[in-house]
């Protein structure tokens, strides 16, 4: 049976996913792999070296994971490997009705703010209503990203979002075609641009920024 592992949406992404614009998503590989590392191993099967009682170094309990070619160092995926099942949290709050079974309510079907509202990293398992299935996952750095993945990442899908946030949709157009050394689109902003905005909404201030160019699990998933 495969393991289930929980998984944290932004509202747009929930958005996006329940409009079937959403098949992929990066997550940061922590911790990061060592600086100056060029080629990666994996993710795949692996059983990482141990030192036993005696001292002598013995292969260890199999995980799926990243490593180096010279054992140096390995990180194992926290989504599972393909075929592994993602619960999605998201923004939620408990419908307080006495007339009815506990219910919950989300975010990306409502309008408007709440002190209700919990943030995802709350939520229980019984309350998620979203489960993905792990179809690949891969590792590269983030500007990696190409239109098509972008479009997967459910960019389309918060248009709305971006453009009330032109200005800033823009400038992030500009600064990703540089940073992946293409020139500047003819478009207002491409998907790329999209995606740098939304990345470093969430993670800039978490030390993950787009300039960084961190390395990134991608995973693509699919609906269940």
């Amino acid at each position: 049976m495969n393991r289930e592992y929980p998984i944290s949406f932004s509202t747009e992404m929930v958005k996006a996913i329940l409009a079937g614009q959403k098949s992929q998503t990066r997550r940061v590989i922590k911790p990061q792999p060592p600086e100056g590392v060029v080629k990666i191993c994996g993710p795949e099967w692996y059983e990482p070296g141990v030192v036993g009682k005696d001292g002598e170094l013995k292969p260890g309990a199999p995980i799926y994971g990243i490593y180096d070619s010279d054992g140096g160092w390995g990180i194992k995926c926290p989504y599972g490997p393909p075929g592994t099942i993602l619960w999605v949290r998201e923004t939620w709050c408990v419908l307080d009705r006495d007339d009815r079974p506990l219910c919950y309510a989300y975010m990306a079907d409502c309008e408007g703010q709440s002190d209700a509202w919990r943030p995802s990293v709350h939520m229980p398992r019984m309350a998620a209503r979203l489960f993905l299935r792990v179809k690949g996952i891969r590792v590269e750095r983030l500007w990696s990203i190409s239109e098509e993945d972008a479009r997967a990442e459910g960019i389309p899908a918060c248009n709305e979002f971006l453009l009330d946030h032109k200005k800033t949709w823009c400038r992030y157009t500009v600064i990703a075609a540089r940073s992946q050394g293409r020139e500047k689109p003819p478009t207002m902003a491409d998907n790329i641009g999209g995606f740098a905005y939304i990345w470093d909404k969430n993670y800039a201030e978490r030390g993950y920024g787009w300039n960084l160019n961190p390395w990134v699990w991608v995973i693509e998933f699919e609906r269940v």
